[in-house]
């Protein structure tokens, strides 16, 4: 029982720093998905301004 308490010490202290490390991951993972959601948008944007340009009777 004594070697086991400084065992379960250093798992709960790596366990910590792991959920620490996945948590900051996530929320870099989440903006850079929101950034690639408003370059979509604005993608999408521009390529309606594009199709409402061109005349495709022409074509």
């Amino acid at each position: 029982m004594v070697i086991l308490v400084p065992w379960i010490i250093i798992i709960a202290i790596a366990l910590m720093f792991w959920v620490s490390y996945v948590y900051s991951y996530s929320k870099i993972v989440r903006h850079e998905n929101l950034k690639l959601k408003n370059k979509l948008a604005h993608v999408e944007t521009e390529l309606e301004n594009l199709k409402s340009k061109v005349s495709w009777d022409d074509y």
